[in-house]
């Protein structure tokens, strides 16, 4: 996806997230458009990397301060321990007005990922991220497979924690196909 496209799709996916309710950090955005890409098919240019907190893309990262420097989204700070928000500033939202068509195809897509992840906080979106990462690793896995990978990712997570995740993500894959 073009750079332009990109960042548009970006904005409003953080945009439809804070919508949703999401707290819409950093970390949200980063899981948010991981599941976007790798389950939605979205063909967002950012590569990502399994990291400290499951995937993680430093294009994301590097583009998400272009988009602050430019001024189209805000960053909103927050009490300690939180981290911050982001937000969609004014010339933001005009940017996804003028630019509507980029954004626009991919509508379906943005909101049923803002909707699902967006009652989630940082713990839970790495437990889904990891696993569909884990899945899109192992394909033709059984889930107990696929569980066991996400351990050994992220040993800090829990058994009934891996097992829920990789069942909510195979559930979500299931449903896309259904639909």
């Amino acid at each position: 996806m073009e750079r332009l496209s990109n960042n548009v799709v970006t904005l409003k996916l953080l945009d439809s997230m804070r919508e949703y309710g999401s707290w819409a950090g950093e970390t949200h955005l980063q899981k948010a458009a991981y599941i976007l890409k790798k389950l939605h098919n979205v063909p967002l240019s950012n590569e990502f990397v399994l990291y400290k907190h499951g995937p993680f893309s430093f294009d994301l990262r590097d583009e998400l301060a272009q988009l602050q420097a430019a001024g189209q989204i805000r960053v909103e700070p927050q009490p300690a321990p939180f981290g911050p928000k982001l937000g969609i500033s004014p010339v933001g939202k005009n940017l996804l007005q003028r630019l509507e068509y980029r954004w626009k195809p991919y509508q379906d897509q943005i909101e049923q990922v803002a909707q699902w992840l967006s009652g989630y906080g940082v713990k839970k979106l790495e437990q889904l991220a990891t696993a569909l990462y884990v899945i899109s690793e192992l394909p033709h896995e059984d889930a107990s497979v696929c569980q066991s990978r996400l351990q050994e990712y992220k040993p800090h997570v829990s058994d009934v924690d891996a097992q829920a995740a990789i069942a909510e993500v195979c559930a979500h894959r299931m449903e896309l196909k259904t639909s």
